[in-house]
Formats: structure tokens, C-alpha cells, sequence
């Protein structure tokens, strides 16, 4: 903290399916927020699976690969229970009782060097968690993309943009008149296509969507561009 950088951590355990359905939303953030190499360093802590055995590196080389994690990870525990030194402090400090559970710090402006917390939660219903992080680290100073946007994400919201954003029923789509839609694509944050346009659509209808984040790709007669959408 004491390097004015905010710091998002993820509790979780090798064998808790809502912690497998949360980290791809974490390695969302994780890319959207930089890769840890601007102001927003993300953690992630891992119970082990196997109770009673130490937690190893190929347990947590498992998870990332079954994931297509890249956000660190390091093992939680030493012996299989809550007694690991990191997480067990953490647990008892903010009344953790359950996971997965998401800790977002950030730097106390009134006492330089020392933290507080911006988001404390483990609701995973519809990716609150997600939305939770973002809310926290940008209403404390810390945009997508690190310390200020690129140019990159400046000129995608000047050649298309959707709303509303999170979305319920139906997206709309608005882009620039110069250019030419060869193509439009909606795909899920691991990447699986869902639906697909050959033709310029003003609005897509996004209600058989389950909720939670996806792309919608739009390839042009300058490029190909994507934007992130959260459907509710």
C-alpha cells in the first residue's frame, strides 16, 4: 500500500465449485486491471484438495490449467485446514466464513502506507463480486487499464459502443457511420462463440443469455474490436 497501489484478493478452495464458477470473473479483472503490472495487484489463495495433505505446486499448476488462470496463485494452507499463517489471518481479521470470499484493499488517503477496505464480500449470485471490485477500486481511483486508460480502449468507444451496460433483455449497438460491419460476434469470457451476425444489427436480443460477463466482437473494414458486457 505504502506503493499507493490497491490490492484485490480471492479465497478459495481446489474442490468448491462456486470458487471454479468465480475465477474467471477474477481473471477478467485480472486482464482488464492490467496483469498486475500497474496499480492494482490481484491475489489469489487456494485450499488445496486433497484434506490432511500439504498443498504442493502441482495443485495449484491443476487449478490454473483446468481454469486458463494466469493470475497468481499460491496454496493457502499447510496441512490441509484453515490453519495456514496467510489465510487464517485474513479469515479471522474480516469474520470470513465461507468461500469463495473477495477482499479488495486500497491505500488509506489519510494515513499513507496503511490500507483499508473498499470491498468485503462473497456473494457470487450474477457476478456481484465483479461489479462490487470495480465499483470499489474505480469510485477509490483506480480505472480499467491501470493508472489511466489506453489509447486502445479511447478509440473502441469512439468507433462502437452497447447499452445499456449491464443488460437485461436487449443490447443496443451503436456505431460509427464510417465504418463498414463485416461482422459481429457475442462469446462468453471463455472464449465459446454464442451467437453470431453476418449482417449491421442496431440491437441484439441477450434475454436466453445466463447472466453474467461476455464480449461482443465486431469485425470492420479498419479492424476488429471488442467490448466487455454484463448481462443481469
Amino acid at each position: 500500500m505504502a506503493e499507493g497501489k490497491a490490492v484485490v484478493v480471492d479465497m478459495g478452495a481446489q474442490w468448491c465449485g462456486p470458487c471454479k464458477g468465480a475465477a474467471p470473473y477474477m481473471q477478467e479483472l485480472y486482464e482488464t486491471y492490467g496483469e498486475n503490472q500497474t496499480d492494482v495487484i490481484f491475489l489469489g489463495m487456494l485450499l488445496q484438495n486433497t484434506a490432511g495433505a500439504a498443498s504442493t505446486c502441482g495443485t495449484i499448476e491443476e487449478w490454473d490449467a483446468e481454469l486458463g488462470l494466469s493470475y497468481p496463485t499460491v496454496p493457502a494452507n499447510a496441512n490441509g485446514t484453515w490453519n495456514g499463517d496467510g489465510m487464517n489471518l485474513i479469515m479471522s481479521t474480516y469474520d470470513v466464513t465461507g468461500i469463495p470470499f473477495f477482499i479488495t484493499f486500497v491505500p488509506d488517503p489519510e494515513n499513507p502506507g496503511q490500507a483499508m477496505v473498499a470491498y468485503n464480500d462473497n456473494d457470487t449470485t450474477e457476478a456481484n463480486f465483479f461489479v462490487g471490485i470495480q465499483n470499489a477500486l474505480t469510485s477509490n481511483g483506480f480505472p480499467e487499464g491501470g493508472v489511466s486508460l489506453g489509447n486502445e480502449e479511447y478509440n473502441v468507444s469512439s468507433i462502437f459502443s452497447v447499452y445499456p451496460n449491464p443488460a437485461q433483455d436487449v443490447l443496443n449497438i451503436e456505431t460509427s457511420s464510417d465504418i463498414q460491419i463485416e461482422s459481429m460476434t457475442i462469446s462468453s469470457i471463455r472464449g465459446n462463440v454464442i451467437k453470431t451476425f453476418n449482417t449491421k444489427v442496431k440491437s441484439i436480443q441477450i434475454s436466453d443469455l445466463t447472466s453474467g460477463i461476455y464480449f461482443i466482437e465486431i469485425k470492420h473494414n479498419d479492424g476488429v474490436q471488442k467490448v466487455k458486457f454484463i448481462k443481469s
